[in-house]
């Protein structure tokens, strides 16, 4: 059992510590430890009262989602975290997760029963989550063409956990993620609270003393592992105030920085994505001097901005599945270091990477007699650090997010004017998508009429249904036939240079 109290060595986040701030938002009002652990209870209590065990959390607010968590935890649920609100994609998460768990014997699948936050799915019951103004805020119940349901909200009343600090989070209570699996589809992976805390507890041991007391800034999201984590977890459970000013874009991030005039110390939780749009702006010369650490993960940062860079940003490699692998500051080394508590070795017949690791499911720990094997390619020096050569299989990464191009190219097949489609991953400085397509007779019909630009932003458009506009293909090539081998394989080769 972890002890919401006692998950890492430093001062608990109740009792003594209540007035201490946890989050600051843009009007610089703080919310303590004891108003955000008052909502959390409150929240916690009428999760109590339902009998949904298996909850899908989203919120685009840090704090309410942040008390969404905990709640959920604390009452003994099951969470679901989907990478987005798109409700195509919520639709099919669910479907996919109650037609799983109808026919799988183990029960290690739990249908989706209910939904906590911002997000909205027919036929699901609804928890809503208010925003950061928890001084004033609770929660409130409806349902979407579901049973209805009846909460005590115990509007008006004081509840902290503070009164409670035995309140306990079961180790094994899980996680789910979901991100693209190796067959095109949406895949939910599973972790345990023992795995996360687990990696809060070394991610504090090794740069807990270099962060000190700095303010969080983010930029990637908490639905995600690595933004749960770096951005929310993290920095919550060890007393370091968060920021609830989300970074969208570049100019978000000066406009932050100048704010933050009077602030000493800051940490940036960004994206390669932010660093390669912002490595030549001179804000970096600017602020460098409050900026303690800037941390990237999601896929590689181009060496041009991880040298550029002051501080040099520490790039973390890993994935939903394994959590935190090795890190890797560019300028230094470009070979990645694994974590002291992750144990790595190379399978001899792929040449991929394989991991012993506490973030990992009991079987593949340290302590466990199996080694996971990662979709990676790798060679390793003679320090025991690795060189990544590429992924074995058709998942990338666009600009930190994960895509499958099978799940792309499946969601175009179904366009009445596709017959076929190919997508290929255009290498630079921001790596794009690119499709090519044989059109089927409608298809040729509408672009001689049309052209080549209208069809372009109708197939996006049919697209951004299920998939996030950074994923989207950028550039179209139309041919009669895919170029193909004489063992009727496609030639990426050839594919590629259509796009020269």
């Amino acid at each position: 059992m972890y002890d919401l109290a006692n998950i890492t060595s430093t001062q608990t986040i109740t009792g003594q510590t209540s007035s201490k701030t946890l989050f600051i938002g843009a009007d610089k009002k703080p919310i303590t430890a004891h108003q955000w652990l008052a909502q959390v209870s409150l929240i916690r209590q009428q999760l109590q009262q339902m009998p949904q065990q298996t909850w899908l959390l989203y919120h685009g607010d840090i704090v309410a989602f942040s008390q969404g968590f905990f709640a959920l935890l604390l009452a003994g649920k099951r969470i679901v975290l989907p990478p987005s609100d798109k409700p195509e994609q919520l639709k099919a998460i669910v479907h996919s997760s109650n037609q799983s768990s109808s026919t799988n014997s183990n029960q290690s699948i739990a249908p989706i029963e209910a939904i906590l936050g911002s997000a909205t799915v027919e036929g699901l019951t609804k928890l809503t989550l208010q925003t950061s103004d928890v001084r004033s805020k609770s929660v409130e119940v409806d349902s979407v063409e579901a049973d209805s349901v009846e909460v005590d909200s115990a509007k008006g009343k004081q509840h902290s956990l503070s009164q409670s600090p035995s309140q306990l989070i079961a180790a094994q209570t899980q996680i789910d993620f979901f991100t693209s699996g190796s067959t095109g589809a949406a895949k939910r992976v599973t972790k345990s609270w023992r795995q996360l805390a687990t990696e809060v507890q070394d991610l504090e041991s090794l740069w807990g003393d270099a962060l000190g007391q700095s303010q969080i800034i983010n930029s990637v999201s908490h639905q995600h592992v690595y933004g749960l984590l770096f951005g929310l977890l993290w920095p919550l459970l060890n007393q370091r105030v968060i920021n609830t000013t989300f970074i969208h874009y570049p100019e978000n991030l000066e406009q932050q920085l100048a704010l933050l005039e009077d602030q000493q110390q800051l940490c940036l939780v960004a994206s390669p994505a932010l660093l390669t749009r912002t490595f030549d702006l001179p804000l970096w010369q600017h602020h460098q001097a409050k900026l303690i650490q800037v941390f990237s993960s999601g896929g590689p940062l181009p060496l041009q901005a991880a040298t550029a860079i002051l501080p040099q940003p520490i790039e973390v490699f890993g994935s939903t599945e394994t959590g935190g692998i090795a890190w890797r500051k560019q300028g230094q080394n470009i070979h990645w270091q694994p974590f002291a508590s992750v144990k790595c070795k190379l399978d001899d017949h792929s040449q991929r990477l394989m991991l012993q690791s506490p973030y990992l499911p009991e079987q593949f720990t340290p302590d466990g007699d199996h080694w996971y094997l990662c979709d990676d390619t790798v060679t390793f020096d003679e320090n025991g650090h690795f060189k990544l050569l590429g992924r074995a299989d058709r998942i990338v990464k666009i600009e930190e997010k994960r895509l499958s191009l099978d799940e792309l190219e499946q969601a175009l097949l179904h366009h009445q004017w596709i017959s076929q489609c190919r997508a290929v991953v255009l290498p630079g400085l921001r790596v794009q998508v690119a499709m090519v397509v044989v059109l089927t007779a409608k298809g040729q019909a509408e672009l001689d009429e049309h052209g080549k630009r209208q069809m372009g932003q109708q197939l996006r458009l049919n697209l951004s249904e299920r998939f996030e506009a950074i994923l989207l293909p950028r550039k179209w090539r139309y041919v009669p036939q895919m170029p193909q081998n004489h063992q009727g394989k496609l030639i990426n080769q050839q594919l590629l240079a259509l796009f020269e």
